[in-house]
């Protein structure tokens, strides 16, 4: 199993949604970083439930710095970090225990760990396990700033549950940033985006609005602006070839319906007896704004390492 991501910029998670707590740790940040507990803090209250259809799970989200910092500063050792599981419920999934949720990592877990995977909650596959993204996210973050580097999102459309599509943007990258082929700027955006759950699909630039254009209105131009070259319309999302470009970078999330609810759907047992059920767990109905700054966190990451990989 693999839960850590990067080559040189190294972040790592651990725990479940339902042990004491889940965490991570992120190495190869410059020593003498200082950490903003405050802006963390901010960072994880967007992550937390606000809207209707959202989880009844609420959790504190109080975190505690464990090593590598001294005086509130990244020291020459990893940084490690947990946060504390309290709002832990397990009774709550007593009764789904022996069956299988459509649309969850249920069935897929119980073949492939032999049964022994955790049965309250969905364990390592729960969003629970974004949280420790978010705080590694903010500590990077804060780093890109310094290097004239902002990340944003929004929602296209999804409010209500049933998908949504999210945009995230990156405004200040040079040009480039990022590998041909197997190291591409795309795939290893792409690689860490399906790790977060429901993300099901990630597209780069407008290609999913230029279908059936005519190709004399979807072709790109260059410019000189600021004695530089630019793009007239940065139709491909700010990356050619794998490489950054310089222009804005962007992409778009596609996230699948949520597919636990409140009605009686059909299913089956650990026994593959069919049977109905409704699903009473504390269930997220809605992700769509909560998640965003998830994908933030994630790009920022991913895009530290892919800065530092190039540096050296």
């Amino acid at each position: 199993m693999s839960f850590s991501i990067g080559k040189v910029v190294k972040f790592n998670i651990f725990g479940a949604s339902h042990d004491i707590c889940v965490g991570g740790s992120l190495e190869g940040l410059p020593a003498g970083t200082k950490i903003d507990f405050e802006k963390i803090k901010s960072n994880l209250e967007r992550r937390r439930p606000s809207l209707k259809g959202e989880t009844k799970r609420v959790e504190k989200d109080d975190f505690l710095f464990l090593s590598g910092l001294e005086d509130g500063h990244t020291t020459e050792a990893p940084i490690t970090f947990a946060i504390k599981n309290e709002d832990i419920k397990s009774v709550d999934y007593e009764e789904i225990s022996n069956i299988f949720r459509p649309g969850h990592a249920d069935y897929s877990k119980y073949v492939k760990y032999n049964g022994n995977a955790f049965k309250t909650g969905g364990g390592i596959f729960s969003g629970r396990m974004t949280a420790p993204i978010v705080v590694a996210g903010t500590v990077v973050r804060d780093i890109l700033l310094k290097m004239g580097i902002t990340l944003e999102s929004k929602t296209i459309f999804g409010e209500s549950g049933t998908g949504a599509k999210i945009k995230v943007s990156v405004h200040g990258v040079k040009a480039g940033v990022g590998e041909p082929f197997f190291d591409s700027f795309e795939s290893e955006i792409a690689h860490a985006m399906f790790s977060i759950p429901a993300v099901k699909g990630v597209n780069f630039g407008e290609i999913e609005n230029l279908y059936n254009k005519k190709i004399e209105d979807i072709y790109e131009e260059y410019e000189i602006k600021d004695g530089e070259p630019k793009l007239k319309h940065n139709y491909w999302g700010g990356v050619d070839g794998g490489i950054t470009n310089g222009e804005e970078i962007y992409f778009y999330i596609l996230l699948k319906p949520i597919q636990t609810h409140d009605f009686s759907i059909q299913t089956v047992d650990k026994e593959y007896n069919e049977v109905k059920t409704k699903f009473e767990g504390r269930h997220d109905k809605n992700i769509s704004k909560r998640v965003q700054v998830v994908l933030e966190s994630m790009t920022a990451i991913v895009l530290y390492d892919l800065i530092r990989r190039g540096s050296k």
